[in-house]
């Protein structure tokens, strides 16, 4: 719901929260300033800790949701390549074992980027500096640009009319 990675999530407190209903943070790693608006689900939950929420450590963390993941039967195999010592080899594994803490952030990009979001307030939320390194973060396939592009041309009229 953040965007943020565990190390800015695990530093959050109640003065990160602003009257406005945001969460408001420098993150460490660039140490940019983001500004992240709270949905329902995310109010709910900060409201039962005081907005105080529990830190835990990003490896417990990620055995953790692996774990869940696989309980929930996210377990399709995933194949995909990789280059190694200037080889490229293909490594297959479950999905749930290629879930981690970074993955929620990931997909907060892609979901939101899917839904039409401009990559430039997207970035706001993640703290990408550039829109080049942003595009290679997420996740969006041939068939989601090819989606993106259908609702572009239905919304400006210039879509496929069939007889």
């Amino acid at each position: 719901c953040t965007a943020l990675r565990i190390s800015d999530f695990n530093r959050i407190s109640k003065t990160n929260f602003t009257q406005d209903h945001t969460i408001k943070i420098k993150t460490k790693k660039t140490e940019k300033l983001v500004e992240i608006p709270l949905n329902q689900m995310l109010y709910t939950t900060l409201t039962k800790y005081d907005f105080e929420p529990p830190k835990i450590e990003e490896q417990t963390f990620n055995k953790l949701i692996k774990s869940i993941s696989e309980e929930a039967g996210i377990d399709t195999i995933q194949t995909y390549e990789k280059i190694k010592g200037g080889k490229t080899i293909t490594i297959s594994k479950p999905k749930f074992e290629m879930i981690s803490s970074h993955t929620g952030r990931r997909t907060f990009a892609t979901k939101y980027y899917n839904e039409g979001l401009s990559t430039i307030t997207i970035m706001a939320m993640t703290g990408h500096k550039s829109e080049k390194s942003f595009l290679k973060y997420i996740k969006a396939t041939p068939k989601d640009h090819a989606i993106r592009m259908k609702e572009h041309l239905i919304a400006t009229g210039q879509h496929l009319k069939l007889a």
